[in-house]
């Protein structure tokens, strides 16, 4: 049990002191390199989405509804979706924004 408190603690704090700064940072140099809002729109939303399964009392809490900020902290099903769903957004844009950014004809690895 302590240990998965541990394991469970040290992925929150990853997530917001790793996840989201780096995450912020290639979504903004994504849309600077493309300047198209709607690719770095699934950034933003999974940016959010991870701050909002990680983060317990930030200011977007406040705002929300309790039985959402709940659900997302004691379903474990609901934080996981909301936490692998972030990282795929944000996965995926970086993906779209750097294809769009090199051309359709562009051969990258």
């Amino acid at each position: 049990f302590p240990f998965r408190v541990c394991f469970c603690l040290a992925g929150h704090e990853i997530a917001i002191q790793f996840v989201l700064p780096v995450g912020c940072f290639a979504a903004m140099m994504n849309y600077g390199s493309h300047r198209r809002p709607l690719l770095t729109a699934p950034a933003m939303v999974g940016l959010m989405m991870i701050y909002m399964a990680n983060e317990h009392d930030g200011p977007v809490h406040s705002r929300l509804p309790h039985e959402l900020v709940h659900v997302l902290h004691c379903s474990e099903v609901f934080h996981r979706l909301f936490n692998v769903g972030g990282c795929i957004l944000l996965l995926g844009s970086n993906y779209v924004s750097h294809r769009a950014a090199k051309g359709p004809d562009a051969i990258c690895c």
